[in-house]
C-alpha cells in the first residue's frame, strides 16, 4: 500500500504541473515536471522525496539507448521523438531502425507517431481501462491481481442487438482472447506469430481486424477518406467501443 501511496505522488508530479507544491518541489530539488524522469536527485532531501525518487518509477521499457546494438551517434543521442517523424507523418526508419533489435523497432511501428493536429499527449496509467490513475488500482497492479474499473463500454457486446455469435465474438476481442498466430506464440504453439496474409507484422487482434493490408483495402471502401485517420489509429478496445456505438447510433437515427 506504501508503494501505491508513492506511486500516486508520482503521479500527481507529472499530470499537475501547475499546482503550487509540484512548482516548489520543481524548484528545490531541480526537476521539470514537463519531462518524466527515471531517476530524481536524492541528495540533501527529506525521506518522502528520497522514496519518491527510488522506488517509484515503475516503467514497463528501458529508454531506448538500453536496447541499442550498435553504437549510437551523438547527432540523435539526445534527440526528441519530433525529430524521428517525418512531415507527412511517418517514422524516419532509416535513421534508428538498424540501431534496434527487431521486437522493439515492431513495438514502434505499433504506435501511431505523435502530430500536432491530435493535441498535445496526455499521461495515461495503462493499468486502468480509463487510464485514470487511482490508488485501488496501483495496489491490483502491484499484487498482480486483475482489476477492472466499472466501465459500461464493457457491456456494450452484450447490449449490441445483434446474433448471439457475434456477441460473443466481440466479447472475446475485447478481453484479447481470439486465437491469433500472436496468442498461440505466447502459448509455445506457433514459432513467429506472423501474419500468413501478409508476412509483414504480428498477427495482434487488431492486424486481424484492421490493420493488415488485405483488411486494410476492404475497410478503405466504406470508411470515408475523412474519417481513415481517426479510424486506423485507435487502439483495439477504443475502436470496438467507437464501431459499436456508431452502428448503434446508425441503428437509432434509421428507426
Amino acid at each position: 500500500m506504501n508503494q501505491a501511496m508513492l506511486m500516486k505522488i508520482c503521479w500527481d508530479l507529472l499530470s499537475s504541473t501547475n499546482s503550487l507544491w509540484i512548482r516548489v518541489l520543481s524548484t528545490k530539488y531541480g526537476f521539470d515536471p514537463m519531462n518524466p524522469p527515471i531517476a530524481l536527485s536524492n541528495k540533501n532531501c527529506s525521506y518522502l522525496w528520497r522514496s519518491v525518487s527510488k522506488d517509484c518509477w515503475a516503467v514497463k521499457y528501458k529508454p531506448l539507448i538500453a536496447y541499442a546494438t550498435a553504437t549510437v551517434g551523438e547527432d540523435i543521442l539526445h534527440g526528441k521523438v519530433a525529430d524521428f517523424v517525418s512531415l507527412d507523418n511517418q517514422w524516419k526508419w532509416e535513421i534508428f531502425s538498424h540501431l534496434l533489435p527487431n521486437h522493439i523497432v515492431l513495438k514502434i511501428a505499433s504506435i501511431q507517431p505523435p502530430t500536432p493536429t491530435r493535441g498535445q499527449d496526455p499521461i495515461y496509467w495503462s493499468a486502468s481501462s480509463k487510464g485514470l490513475f487511482t490508488i485501488k488500482s496501483a495496489y491490483h497492479h502491484l499484487a498482480g491481481l486483475e482489476y477492472e474499473d466499472k466501465d459500461s463500454n464493457w457491456l456494450l457486446a452484450w447490449l449490441w442487438k445483434g446474433p448471439q455469435d457475434i456477441c460473443i465474438f466481440i466479447w472475446t476481442v475485447m478481453h484479447d482472447r481470439l486465437k491469433t498466430k500472436l496468442e498461440l506464440r505466447r502459448r509455445h504453439l506457433d514459432s513467429d506469430g506472423i501474419c500468413d496474409r501478409c508476412g509483414l507484422d504480428l498477427e495482434s487482434p487488431l492486424h486481424v481486424l484492421r490493420d493488415c493490408p488485405v483488411a486494410k483495402r476492404i475497410w478503405n471502401c466504406f470508411i470515408p477518406k475523412s474519417s481513415q485517420a481517426d479510424f486506423f489509429s485507435l487502439s483495439l478496445k477504443d475502436w470496438l467501443f467507437f464501431n459499436i456505438r456508431s452502428k448503434e447510433q446508425t441503428r437509432r437515427n434509421v428507426d
